[in-house]
């Protein structure tokens, strides 16, 4: 007797677990498949995008595709706090110009990833990342309490920031500002003066999207597919009490259960941080069982090329893809092509 035909033809070869998580690879045609069919692939009533990467092509579905923008918040990237042009705000141009109008266009889900902390998470937050904050702000211009691009140099600060648990103004000498302490007033590009409220505070302006990345998140809630925001305490969005534990954990932080509740397998990673936030998150990502794409040219930071070369070769080798936000937009542009002859 004849064996039983194999499930899918013999020049694809099946990486993971079929009946949890998996990819397929096709040597024929040299394109990994992540679109993790509920059905066999090979009757397809659901839209693929196809999308070249640093190394071999890609498949994807769409619906159950997130973009993850991390950390494009005013603290990162207000001039108004003496924060000067660099790749953050070109990559945050580009996820706006392509990125965006591309996963609208596609259906995927865009999901803003930022620091935010409560009360309870500043009091519990341990000394690494009340030391980072410190350092960071000491590097802004913020001089007697006020915050202006005009300042001249970060080598010439003083600090005169409120404790929250004080009304009165702390001397550089006394404290260091931190997690949770006032910034003091804020002179935008428009002269309006403004409080920057307390440091990564949740609703907070210093905490808030950067501005144009705000007024498209706010355009996108009177669209059909309205952009998501989740706070992060963590450089990993996706950090938890819990280790992560594979696609079968019903657990995990509410990004992770938000996904999970939408189908959504496959995240493509851009934003500020491509070292810190959009690293660490993107591991971690990968950890929970997601899929993870990285859009080079929509991630910024302030570390040099080297460390730059360093995430895109490890993501590329041990966690997932490398392609661009350029791609994805002429990627789109091929499938909504393709679906309407």
């Amino acid at each position: 007797m004849a064996p039983p035909p194999p499930p899918y033809p013999s020049n694809e070869i099946t990486l993971g677990n079929p009946k949890r998580s998996c990819w397929t690879f096709d040597s024929s045609t040299g394109f990994y498949d992540l679109t993790h069919p509920t059905r066999s692939r090979h009757s397809r009533s659901y839209p693929c995008l196809r999308l070249k990467t640093t190394t071999e092509p890609i498949i994807v579905n769409p619906h159950k595709c997130a973009l993850i923008v991390v950390d494009l918040q005013n603290l990162f990237l207000s001039r108004a706090l003496g924060n000067r042009q660099s790749t953050l705000h070109h990559a945050e141009e580009t996820l706006r110009m392509l990125a965006y109008p591309a996963a609208r266009e596609a259906g995927i889900q865009i999901v803003h990833l930022t620091w935010g902390f409560t009360e309870e998470e500043i009091r519990s937050a341990p000394p690494p990342i009340l030391r980072r904050f410190g350092t960071l702000l000491d590097r802004m211009n913020i001089q007697q309490g006020t915050c202006s691009s005009s300042a001249s140099s970060a080598s010439s600060l003083s600090f005169s920031v409120k404790s929250p648990t004080s009304p009165t103004l702390l001397k550089p000498t006394m404290a260091k500002p931190t997690l949770g302490d006032e910034i003091g007033p804020v002179t935008l590009w428009n002269k309006q003066i403004i409080l920057g409220g307390r440091l990564l505070v949740r609703n907070t302006w210093n905490a808030d999207l950067y501005e144009s990345t705000r007024r498209a998140f706010t355009a996108s809630h009177d669209t059909p597919l309205p952009d998501a925001r989740f706070h992060k305490t963590r450089p990993s969005g996706f950090f938890w009490g819990g280790a992560p534990s594979g696609s079968g954990d019903a657990g995990g932080p509410d990004i992770v259960r938000y996904l999970r509740a939408r189908g959504i397998t496959t995240l493509f990673f851009g934003g500020a941080g491509t070292e810190a936030g959009i690293w660490a998150s993107a591991q971690d990502a990968c950890n929970w069982g997601f899929d993870v794409v990285l859009l080079a040219d929509g991630c910024g930071t302030t570390a040099g090329e080297d460390m730059v070369r360093m995430v895109e070769d490890s993501c590329a080798e041990d966690v997932g893809f490398v392609t661009s936000c350029e791609e994805l937009a002429r990627g789109v542009a091929g499938m909504v092509g393709a679906e309407k002859r």
